[in-house]
């Protein structure tokens, strides 16, 4: 669907309260243990699935999750209708563009690299333009990269099983990364910590794409969030930072 078919249709939802605008809300994301984790029946659950699952019950939203590679699920939000995304990171580049619906969890951002790379010291930013980065296309992480002059040094992939691929055949030398992401997988725990980006230490959310949102949908969902906050039973950190 064009963005000239999106607006379309967006206008005659909200001209029109006899049309029935949407069926199913598609809520896509991608596997981040352990916010989101992917059961072997296909089933999702998480700190903030489970959130998120809350939150569009007491909405008496009719929602599927749907489990993408991120590059994809960030790029289906931002070009067809009623599709809600999490978890996603709330920075200033895209503050503007983006409804942001429940926050989830408030998450720590640091440069990792394998416990074997003994040579590898960062002590703030102008040190990472020494070494090769991985990051996830389409990742809050990429856009920081880019703004502070670190475009030249970034390595590309589809997902974070393929980023510690290239870690682990020296593709790269370093990554951006969760700390409870790092602490949550056992295939990765060979992994230390070198530098903690300040910057990038702030809140997960469930959010809509402006161009192609369903307002009555957005609305339902933030007045259900603030009903039922109290009663989220949260397993994260959670610090509402903007």
């Amino acid at each position: 669907m064009s963005s000239a078919q999106i607006k379309i249709f967006l206008l005659l939802c909200s001209l029109s309260q006899h049309v029935h605008c949407y069926d199913k809300i598609k809520v896509v994301t991608e596997v981040f243990k352990p916010f989101q984790t992917q059961q072997s029946d296909g089933q999702i659950s998480g700190w903030s699935t489970d959130i998120v699952r809350h939150v569009l019950n007491a909405a008496k939203i009719d929602y599927e999750f749907t489990v993408l590679p991120w590059a994809r699920a960030y790029q289906t939000v931002k070009h067809q209708p009623n599709i809600l995304i999490f978890s996603l990171l709330r920075i200033k580049e895209r503050n503007d563009n983006f409804n942001w619906l429940i926050p989830l969890c408030t998450i720590e951002i640091a440069f990792y690299t394998l416990e074997s790379n003994h040579g590898i010291s960062i002590n703030n930013l102008a040190d990472a333009k020494a070494y090769r980065i991985g990051v996830e296309r389409d990742q809050a992480k990429k856009e920081f990269l880019i703004k502070h002059g670190l475009a030249k040094n970034i390595v590309e992939v589809d997902n974070n099983q393929q980023l510690r691929e290239m870690m682990k055949y020296q593709r790269v030398d370093i990554i951006i990364a969760a700390k409870d992401y790092i602490d949550a997988d056992k295939n990765i725990n060979t992994f230390k910590h070198l530098f903690t980006i300040q910057e990038l230490n702030r809140t997960l959310y469930l959010a809509s794409y402006k161009d192609t949102a369903n307002t009555d949908v957005d609305e339902k969902i933030k007045v259900a969030y603030q009903q039922q906050k109290n009663n989220i039973q949260r397993q994260c950190a959670f610090s509402e930072k903007q």
